[in-house]
């Protein structure tokens, strides 16, 4: 969803696939480098290029896919909207029935809100989702989930708290492990690691973008269990 608030951008997008078997962290590092290389020679900026990975283990592929913005915001950068504003953004998102939006966590270019939606559940019981929505600062909604937990932290404390979110809303049912979706953010960046397929391959991803980043810069991680 785009908000009314904020200027449209145009968006270029280019998908990279290759054939690896057990892929390793130098190889999700080169098909997401390949990727990020190709949107920008189609004109993305390359400040603006977020690249997804997904592993398909079964069938031993890899896909990165890369979307950017075809030039830079129109306005200044130093008008991006309030906490305020992003909170009426996120607001305008939810359903009727949730709570105002609260502020949970921040960066140099996104807000991170958190509601409450109370329903009844086998016409018994009531019980509380807690929906996600990651707002930037001109306006846009970059992501929307029913539930789940965003935690506050620093580029240096990242690694740590990756693990923790990720242990955190994995769920375990028998024999069985269902990993979570997740999602690192930092400046205007929200990165999805929910396509790789072990946390090995989740950490890798992140490091590699981590070490761009200053050890006090603000970062956020989004875990989301699959069941929500």
């Amino acid at each position: 969803m785009i908000s009314s608030i904020g200027v449209a951008l145009a968006m270029v997008q280019d998908v990279v696939e290759r054939v690896i078997p057990n892929p390793q962290p130098e190889d999700l590092a080169a098909i997401k480098q390949e990727a990020r290389a190709s949107v920008v020679k189609l004109g993305a900026q390359p400040e603006t290029v977020e690249v997804y990975i997904d592993v398909d283990a079964p069938r031993q592929r890899v896909r990165a896919t890369a979307l950017g913005a075809t030039e830079l915001r129109a306005r200044d950068l130093r008008e991006t909207i309030s906490e305020t504003d992003a909170r009426a953004v996120a607001a305008s998102s939810l359903g009727p029935g949730h709570t105002t939006p609260e502020i949970t966590a921040t960066t140099a270019g996104l807000y991170v809100f958190t509601s409450a939606h109370h329903e009844r559940w086998l016409g018994i019981f009531t019980r509380t989702r807690r929906p996600i929505r990651v707002v930037d600062r001109s306006g846009f909604v970059k992501l929307q989930k029913g539930g789940g937990v965003a935690r506050q932290g620093t580029a240096a404390g990242a690694r740590g708290l990756l693990r923790q979110v990720w242990e955190e809303t994995t769920h375990y049912s028998g024999d069985n492990v269902i990993f979570p979706e997740i999602f690192l953010g930092f400046g205007e960046h929200l990165l999805d690691l929910s396509g790789l397929a072990t946390y090995a391959q989740v950490e890798a991803v992140a490091a590699g973008e981590l070490a761009g980043l200053r050890d006090d810069d603000a970062v956020v991680v989004i875990g989301v269990p699959r069941s929500l």
